[in-house]
């Protein structure tokens, strides 16, 4: 922004190679060629909050250098004022400020720039220390730098402050007021002026209007002597934190508090705790942190990492190289790809374009995670539990004999290929509600979506009280299978074959396993939401085609296989074979899902409601199509009179 805007008044720059430059000055008619030697560059860094450098005006003849040394700085007002002159004109310095406090109230971000000048002789002497630094130890050398850099900033001259624009992208405040609705704490840790940081927190809806402001910082100052005197006097435990806590009231507060506060608070213990608590009060709806360096935008969120411990995530977002040690140190870090570079996106864990897809990062992505995790997890836990039961059903029938119920193939490969990719799909492609549906209303979305998140804040998808549930019904499944197997061939009416023998053990086992693989894929079709392709697939393809085909195999190649000419039974069984495994599958999944039907009546869950509100919507649209349809039926067959007739007599029966 600056480079244009400097471009914008006339100044170009045209060319640089190394430590060259050419500019080109639209505003001198004569003088519009400029050339300048970089000397030496002070960086920015998290400490600084500044940046300096050293030029020389040089001719683009000859590259002589011609004219003053200059140095100049930009930076924050706090941190370029105490290096100014004690000679600096008051009255312009109280003007500046007030221009500056001016410009943050309108939230924008301003710097502060100045400059001296030195001559050759000084810099002669600046020149050999900077020679003399390049050779001392890499130990030494930080320290030496920033003692150079003290010497040479400091008598500066007030040149005059720069405003610039930061404007917010779209959907900030829906994805803001979206995290305070899932009652997720939201903060800011910026490096803006405490006037800019409230200026944007108001903007982006990050501080509520029935809100009020709990505000820690320093005591502003209108000159350099006060300004210098603050910036070097040693930060304490301040006493007004406790005011954070000790909210009188149900009033929201925000919190606000200043960078160079900040570093009491983090450095004390206590005071650290106490401000932890203060950030998680059930009244404090959000945090504004300015005037912060990147370090402490780490090591604010290292702390509240480690006090909420197991009971809470911490996500930092960010755009820029300043944001990278708070993404560091969170547990989740989201990088925005923006014009400050790619720093921030490529250390972080997930990268959007946009502040608002983080809207759509958590309330979709994030809750369809956790949800298809919790899904697949518990059902696996399901499916092994019934399948291995029933050896314990066995082994109690046969006296502890030691006997297997299956035979050694088909243990290996009930997990890996045929019980397997159904779950495994079915719970990644599960979709209760989508914000993509055209159904859903957008009042409705951006009320109830943020709303379904506090079931992975609570839980509620992965309890214990829930895998007790899955284990009873994985108890009670196993023991049905296998009773009604065991009857069948207590009967009498076992398999047949056709040299007249009668199907033992190894029938009875062939059978017990075909039926557990069909129940299994109907019970997770039963808790499964959407259908889709892919699932069809699975289940089709994947588990019924793969069984069948592996069967055959087994049959082709295992001749002594215990289970050799069972691939009859697929293919060529008996009704009442059929009949009795068809049955056995009612019996399991009729009772849960009549369970399933009247908790979700009884009790229906958020999600159950908003996927109740879409159908109605869809039932509403389908009868508007089909209202339509009949319109422009009569209409075509019969004229526009008899068409708007049956119309009104559609209507009104509707």
């Amino acid at each position: 922004a600056l480079v244009l805007a400097a471009a914008r008044f006339g100044y170009r720059v045209t060319k640089r190679q190394g430590d060259a430059v050419d500019l080109h000055d639209e505003t001198h008619p004569g003088l519009e060629a400029l050339g300048f030697n970089v000397l030496y560059v002070a960086p920015f860094s998290s400490d600084r909050k500044r940046m300096s450098v050293v030029v020389q005006r040089r001719s683009l003849a000859d590259s002589a250098p011609v004219g003053p040394i200059t140095v100049y700085m930009k930076g924050a007002d706090s941190f370029v004022l105490p290096r100014c002159s004690k000679d600096q004109d008051q009255a312009v310095v109280k003007e500046l400020l007030a221009r500056t406090q001016s410009f943050a109230e309108k939230g924008l971000r301003v710097l502060m720039v100045a400059y001296r000048e030195m001559t050759a002789e000084e810099w002669e002497c600046f020149e050999g220390e900077v020679k003399a630094i390049a050779r001392a130890e890499l130990s030494d050398r930080e320290r030496l730098t920033e003692e150079f850099n003290a010497r040479l900033e400091r008598e500066l001259h007030l040149v005059g402050i720069t405003a610039v624009e930061d404007k917010l992208q779209t959907g900030v405040e829906r994805t803001l007021t979206a995290m305070r609705s899932a009652e997720i704490k939201v903060g800011m840790i910026t490096g803006d002026k405490f006037e800019t940081a409230i200026a944007i927190g108001k903007s982006c809806g990050l501080v509520p209007d029935d809100a009020e402001l709990r505000i820690l910082r320093a005591e502003p100052s209108d000159d350099i002597a006060g300004l210098r005197a603050q910036h070097q006097a040693p930060v304490t435990c301040w006493p007004t934190l406790d005011k954070l806590g000790g909210v009188s009231g149900e009033r929201k507060f925000c919190a606000v508090i200043e960078g160079h506060v900040l570093y009491g608070l983090l450095e004390d213990p206590a005071s650290a705790a106490e401000l932890v608590a203060a950030m998680t009060h059930p009244q404090c709806v959000s945090q504004i942190f300015c005037r912060v360096s990147p370090g402490q935008k780490g090591d604010l969120v290292q702390l509240v990492r480690e006090h909420v411990g197991e009971g809470g995530t911490v996500m930092a977002i960010g755009d820029g190289a300043n944001d990278v040690p708070a993404i560091r140190k969170a547990a989740v870090g989201v990088g925005i790809f923006g014009l400050e570079g790619y720093q921030a996106a490529t250390v972080a864990d997930y990268a959007v374009t946009e502040f608002q897809h983080i809207w759509r990062l958590l309330f979709m992505h994030g809750r369809l995670s956790y949800r298809r995790n919790a899904h697949f997890i518990l059902v696996f836990f399901y499916k092994n539990y019934v399948f291995t039961i029933c050896q314990l059903w066995f082994s109690l029938l046969s006296m502890i004999s030691g006997q297997t119920v299956f035979e050694d193939s088909y243990l290996v490969l009930f997990n890996a290929p045929l019980t397997t990719t159904l779950p495994f799909f079915a719970a990644l492609l599960d979709l209760d509600v989508s914000p993509d549906d055209s159904d859903l209303s957008a009042d409705l979305l951006n009320e109830e979506m943020p709303k379904l998140h506090e079931d992975g804040l609570r839980n509620r998808s992965f309890t214990y009280p829930l895998a007790v549930g899955w284990l009873l019904c994985g108890t009670a499944h196993s023991l049905v299978v296998f009773l009604l197997v065991m009857s069948w061939y207590w009967a009498g009416a076992g398999v047949v074959y056709p040299n007249g023998k009668i199907g033992g053990l190894w029938d009875m086992s062939f059978n017990l396993f075909t039926v557990i693989i069909y129940v299994i894929c109907a019970q997770v079709l039963l808790v499964t939401v959407q259908w889709n392709v892919l699932v069809h697939l699975a289940f089709f393809v994947g588990t019924l085609l793969a069984y069948a085909l592996f069967v055959i195999a087994y049959n082709f190649f295992f001749l002594n296989s215990p289970y050799y000419g069972m691939a009859e039974q697929i293919f060529t069984g008996s009704i009442g074979l059929w009949a009795v495994q068809l049955l056995i599958i009612i019996a399991c999944v009729a009772p849960a899902a009549a369970v399933t039907a009247w908790r979700g009546n009884k009790w229906p869950t958020r999600s159950q409601r908003l996927l109740r509100e879409v159908q109605v919507a869809r039932d509403r649209r389908y009868q508007g199509a089909k209202r339509n349809f009949v319109s422009r039926l009569s209409a075509a067959l019969f004229g526009h009179a008899f068409a708007q007739t049956t119309v009104l007599a559609r209507t009104q029966e509707f």
